[in-house]
């Protein structure tokens, strides 16, 4: 590789010459050579998006998606990581041992040792590899059937704490999330799209936490205080518990009658062990309702459903079914 003409130019036009390159093929030529990446690294390549797919078991697979422009090809790189003793070949990312097959351009299967630490090994070994030889715009975190472990010390906190959209499904043999743990991931990333299904909690520790997130979607979670949802800044939440009372969605609709919950546009609770009392809540708001005539595009003669109104002029639906609550404004 050092006969090869590239190296024989001096630093910028060797980099020039990179940044007119196929990204694919350059991103694939810093995993053999490593004078290609320290090349790369010294500019970076411009993406503007970096997806991060993980998955135990049972194929503990990583993804990674690149998207270079809006209207690009994205790349693509999946690998399946394996415990195996008789790998197929050997090839070295930042200078750590990685044995592995190539199965296409952008193909690997992986080969780690037994534990999760090995398996975290490769994973922060790829996701650092990308940074050191691209600049990402913004970012998306998809984690399904991971420890809660395995994603707070994700290689990944160091590069950013901003999303697109972040997925977690919660591993089910996992122990419970922490007060800590939740408040990392609802309080200290910053994220357009969130979605958290985690374990049961048997004992919750519950906190009240600082809602931000534009979208949420929250299943299980017992853990967070309901009054964190009087003084949420998000627009879009749906939540499934095991109960939540009567009196707390009464609490709810009255704390957004009070001008509070300025950017909520949708709120829905889902309920498994119990069902709502709809008529006890909705005679707590009676002086507050909407009455349209039959003749009305939003005239209704369900039982179920009732709008209301703020002193502002702003309305909402309040709509009850079976196990579930939705809050709607209009």
């Amino acid at each position: 590789m050092s006969k090869f003409p590239l190296f024989q130019l001096p630093g910028v036009p060797r980099t020039l010459v990179f940044q007119l390159m196929d990204p694919e093929q350059v991103i694939e030529l810093t995993f053999i050579y490593r004078a290609i990446k320290e090349t790369v690294s010294l500019s970076k390549l411009r993406a503007s998006h970096f997806l991060l797919l993980l998955h135990n078991p049972p194929c503990n697979s990583i993804k990674i998606v690149i998207q270079f422009s809006e209207n690009s090809i994205n790349f693509t790189l999946i690998a399946k990581i394996e415990y195996s003793e008789e790998a197929f070949s050997s090839w070295e990312i930042d200078g750590n041992p990685v044995h592995g097959q190539k199965l296409n351009k952008t193909n690997f299967s992986l080969f780690s040792g037994k534990t999760y630490s090995d398996q975290e090994l490769v994973v922060k070994s790829l996701t650092q590899h990308f940074h050191e030889i691209m600049r990402f715009n913004d970012y998306s975190f998809r984690a399904i059937q991971v420890s809660l472990k395995s994603i707070m010390s994700n290689f990944i906190w160091k590069h950013t704490k901003k999303f697109r959209d972040f997925v977690y499904y919660q591993n089910e043999i996992d122990t419970s999330a922490t007060s800590k743990e939740l408040k990392f991931l609802l309080e200290e990333i910053t994220v357009n799209q969130l979605e958290l299904r985690l374990k049961p909690e048997i004992h919750p520790t519950v906190s009240k936490l600082k809602l931000k997130h534009s979208t949420m979607q929250l299943d299980y979670s017992l853990s967070i205080h309901f009054d964190s949802y009087f003084d949420m800044k998000c627009e879009k939440v749906w939540i499934t518990v095991s109960i939540v009372n009567s009196e707390d969605i009464v609490n709810f609709v009255r704390n957004w009658l009070d001008g509070n919950l300025e950017n909520l546009q949708f709120f829905s609770v889902e309920i498994r062990n119990d069902v709502f009392d709809e008529d006890f809540i909705f005679s707590k708001f009676k002086q507050f309702m909407i009455e349209f005539p039959p003749d009305h595009p939003k005239h209704n003669t369900r039982p179920n459903i009732r709008d209301i109104k703020q002193s502002s002029g702003k309305s909402a639906r309040l709509s009850f079914y079976l196990k579930k609550f939705e809050f709607e404004v209009e």
